[in-house]
């Protein structure tokens, strides 16, 4: 797959670099790199910068004149205007922007019932609530497709997608910040989709036809090992009982910590016979026996990766009706920063969620036309320190 850079372009025909130009100028904008008022550099300056000559930098900032989006002032230069327009699409370079409200569609799995009920995690609707505010910030309009429903199936997530291009949509945004198989796998036989305005969100950077931006469970892996390997722990375990790619992924980045840590560093992780499928029947009963055997063999030492923040919390719960706490007798670090983990003092890693939502905004106005394929963006994690992790 060939992956294009979005940030340094290559130089290329007069013609890209008009589009280049002008679009990375109403990004900064957008960004609010260039605030409202604003004196721009000059025209020579940003001929320098973007390696270009003049007269490209002249026909480039053209349409942003003459949809208001900047403003020149004789003998003090050019401004951003008070009220900058959402970035005009390619084709309108040299023409006057189209100055009605755009829309963009945004579809995603949210169980309303469970979200009712505290029992959905907020992630994807971080997500979606991150491409609406970006939206509005350059004013489009956004309308959301639930694929869930209480009396229906599952609607897919290619055929939401179509319908919401039909109804007019000059783009739309798949959320799959779980990245569910039946999701990865319909996003990956619609070959079709390349050609389209489509960002495909999620947690693994697997291959899809369309532009994709995705957080990166390896380095997510990788920071929460760090971590404990920091703070003086020289055993450290990855617990995964759920079988699949995410936790895999995450494990594989805490593995090549452990490997790259300046003193020697013990890495084990759960064997593979002792994994069965995240969504199987009787998981939780599963998941506490799983938890049981390893407080009963004294595996629950030195430092602990659990695979999520619920594995996690899980194991805090069950470890301190013995006796055993976080923080005091092992290390421990999770991922998504669940609610919960706040009030246990958990250490997490923190998926960029606002920021994925930011950055798929970003990707799909700073495109040419029509849509390069293969575009694809990488967003690490933070870490969140609280308590668990520390070492006596």
């Amino acid at each position: 797959m060939t992956v294009d850079s979005i940030t340094k372009p290559a130089r290329s025909s007069r013609k890209h670099d008009l589009l280049r130009v002008e679009q990375e100028m109403r990004h900064r904008i957008a960004a609010s790199a260039w605030l409202p008022g604003d004196l721009l550099p000059s025209r020579r300056d940003l001929a320098q910068e973007f390696g270009v000559d003049l007269n490209t930098i002249q026909r480039a900032m053209a349409p942003m004149l003459s949809d208001g989006t900047l403003r020149a002032e004789n003998g003090r230069g050019t401004f951003v205007s008070e009220n900058p327009s959402w970035p005009a699409s390619a084709h309108t370079t040299g023409a006057p922007a189209r100055t009605r409200t755009k829309t963009v569609g945004v579809t995603a799995f949210l169980d309303e019932i469970a979200v009712a009920t505290g029992k959905e995690l907020p992630a994807t609707m971080t997500v979606v609530k991150a491409i609406e505010s970006q939206a509005s910030a350059l004013g489009a309009n956004t309308v959301f497709y639930n694929r869930w429903g209480a009396n229906r199936e599952e609607i897919s997530p290619t055929v939401a997608a179509r319908e919401l291009l039909a109804q007019g949509c000059e783009s739309v945004f798949v959320i799959d910040v779980y990245t569910h198989p039946y999701v990865l796998s319909e996003m990956r036989s619609a070959p079709d989709l390349a050609s389209q305005p489509i960002v495909y969100v999620s947690n693994v950077g697997e291959y899809v036809p369309c532009a994709h931006v995705f957080y990166d469970n390896r380095d997510a892996g990788y920071r929460a090992a760090d971590r404990l390997c920091a703070e003086g722990y020289r055993e450290i375990t990855f617990l995964a009982p759920y079988a699949g790619e995410w936790p895999a992924i995450r494990a594989d980045g805490a593995r090549i910590a452990c490997e790259s840590w300046r003193e020697p560093v013990k890495f084990n992780v759960t064997p593979l016979e002792e994994r069965f499928e995240f969504y199987s029947p009787g998981k939780e009963g599963r998941t506490n026996a799983f938890v049981d055997r390893l407080i009963d063999e004294n595996k629950l030492k030195g430092g602990i990766i659990a695979a999520h923040d619920a594995l996690a919390l899980r194991i805090m719960e069950r470890a301190e009706m013995r006796g055993i706490v976080a923080g005091r007798d092992y290390g421990l670090v999770g991922f998504d920063d669940e609610p919960r983990a706040i009030a246990r003092g958990l250490t997490t890693i923190r998926p960029p969620l606002e920021e994925l939502g930011a950055e798929a905004v970003r990707l799909m106005t700073s495109w040419s036309t029509p849509p390069r394929t293969g575009i694809v963006v990488s967003l690490r994690a933070n870490v969140v320190e609280r308590s668990t992790h520390k070492k006596p």
